[in-house]
């Protein structure tokens, strides 16, 4: 069962970056198609099967947040990429703020993929 939920859990952070990734880009140019009803259902909906998935893969391989410091990282890790992402597509006053913010969430992005790729964190 790992390998498939593995698969899967890959597919929506996949597409949950491209969401984000195409949203920003919308902000950046001014569109309000970036704030539109169906792209924020579209990047909730992907951030709950992340999780989902996520959570079946700790309890296939019985590990688990605040238990494995790797894991703490990397909820860390999505936590920082998610609250920053929301600030920068809701919050950032100007667009160059709007431009680091989307940059420092993609720096987490890339920090948690690196954890859950080595399996080992930073810090914990």
């Amino acid at each position: 069962m790992y390998p498939i939920i593995l698969k899967v859990h890959l597919a929506v952070v996949a597409i949950s970056l491209v969401i984000f990734l195409g949203r920003s880009l919308l902000a950046l140019a001014g569109s309000a198609k970036a704030g539109h009803p169906l792209a924020l259902k579209g990047a909730g909906a992907m951030l709950l099967l992340v999780l989902l998935s996520a959570a079946g893969l700790c309890v296939s391989i019985g590990q688990y947040p605040f238990v494995d410091g790797w894991l703490t990282e990397k909820l860390i890790g999505l936590v920082a990429y998610v609250a920053l992402g929301i600030i920068s597509l809701k919050r950032a006053g100007s667009k160059p703020v709007q431009l680091v913010l989307a940059a420092a969430a993609l720096a987490a992005f890339a920090a948690t993929f690196t954890v859950a790729r080595q399996h080992a964190g930073f810090l914990l």
